[in-house]
């Protein structure tokens, strides 16, 4: 991939992942662009840091910025208070769920009306969960090149009919949509 500017409102960190580069800042050096451009618009979120600095975090999956809401984190301080509890210490496949997830299932389900109700312990487990939940071998998927991971793992592992498009190429779409009704 040669270099290439990207202005804050385009483009995603896949855009970054195979720039050359001798030196590891060199190599960074877009994407640290990048990601001040869409700091000073107040779109990057992860980069914004009690002291100023400016790191990049590639571990967040705070996608809304919930970790900043106060509301949310007086919340948290009276459960860590109350249960002694910080995390949940993995996920539900391999320590079961809690009995606040039950609860939480129980409450939601309530509120939607229904008999039971299943909370994903991520938004990626969730998504991958409803994209292979809703379709099958036969079905084709068609899906933009920059759709989130989870959409497309979850496409790849569901159907052999899987294809992606350019990120807004509307002809090649188009093209693939005539292709999966043949």
């Amino acid at each position: 991939m040669s270099l290439q500017i990207l202005g804050p409102y385009e483009g995603s960190g896949l855009n970054f992942m195979n720039f050359a580069g001798k030196t590891i800042a060199e190599r960074f050096a877009p994407l640290n662009t990048w990601g001040l451009l869409r700091e000073e618009q107040n779109i990057w979120p992860f980069a914004q840091t009690h002291d100023n600095r400016r790191p990049m975090n590639f571990g967040t999956q705070d996608y809304l910025g919930f970790s900043r809401q106060d509301v949310l984190v007086d919340a948290v301080k009276e459960f860590i208070e109350e249960h002694h509890i910080i995390h949940s210490s993995g996920s539900p496949t391999l320590t079961g769920r809690s009995v606040w997830t039950e609860q939480l299932e129980d409450k939601v389900a309530g509120i939607l009306k229904q008999k039971s109700c299943l909370i994903y312990p991520s938004g990626w487990m969730a998504c991958y969960g409803a994209v292979t939940g809703l379709t099958n071998a036969r079905d084709t998927i068609v899906m933009d090149a920059l759709s989130h991971n989870c959409l497309q793992m979850a496409a790849k592992y569901t159907t052999l009919n899987f294809f992606k498009f350019n990120h807004n190429d509307m002809a090649l779409l188009n093209e693939l949509l005539e292709k999966s009704r043949q």
